[in-house]
């Protein structure tokens, strides 16, 4: 838990003003155009107490992006993981229930909608930490669905996760603003069937 997880314990009132204001900045300019000042001054906080919390701007971006991810386990992973669902099934609920969690609140899907408008080294640099543990749980649901046969042994089974897991997540750049929950689950079921047809292992 870094220092500002467990400061923000303490101290909420204030670290709920600062994830306002970040998310606010953040979800309306490009990352390297948002700034760190207006941040703080938004807050009411002062540049000592945000640097006592975080490094610098990509750490509190880093910091917020991991509330929102939190609140997403919370409200969508885990009472996804509860159901008794096949590969597919789980795939396809835990995909859509995602994607519709990041637009019912504005800034959070403004904050997402940014992100994914920047350049591939720049959302890389944004997202490392997360993206590195989304793709350690996906892979562990592939590679589970491969040893029990819910997936084909006919290729390579690093290919498949490799495959898989890079579809998966990479979906949410094909939402565009326009689409409605409606939409995005066909485009989800879309993809889940694609990827049924090609590798159940039934």
């Amino acid at each position: 838990m870094s220092k500002a997880e467990a400061l923000s314990k303490t101290d909420s009132r204030r670290f709920a003003c600062l994830f306002d204001a970040g998310i606010s900045e953040f979800g309306s300019k490009p990352f390297e155009a948002a700034s760190l000042n207006m941040i703080i001054k938004n807050a009411g906080i002062s540049k000592g107490s945000f640097y006592h919390w975080f490094t610098d701007k990509l750490d509190l971006y880093h910091w917020i992006a991991r509330q929102i991810a939190i609140d997403k386990q919370r409200y969508v992973i885990d009472p996804v993981e509860s159901k008794h669902l096949d590969f597919f099934e789980h795939m396809e609920v835990l995909l859509a229930d995602s994607l519709a969690f990041s637009q019912t609140d504005r800034k959070v899907y403004d904050f997402w909608r940014r992100l994914i408008a920047e350049d591939t080294i720049t959302r890389e640099k944004l997202t490392a930490p997360l993206s590195f543990e989304g793709q350690l749980s996906i892979e562990r649901l592939i590679y589970h669905a491969i040893d029990t046969g819910e997936l084909t042994h006919r290729f390579k089974a690093e290919h498949i996760v490799k495959i898989i897991s890079t579809v998966l997540l990479s979906i949410d750049t094909l939402i565009t603003d326009e689409m409605d929950t409606d939409e995005i689950k066909a485009l989800v079921h879309t993809c889940i069937t694609m990827i049924r047809d090609g590798l159940s292992g039934t």
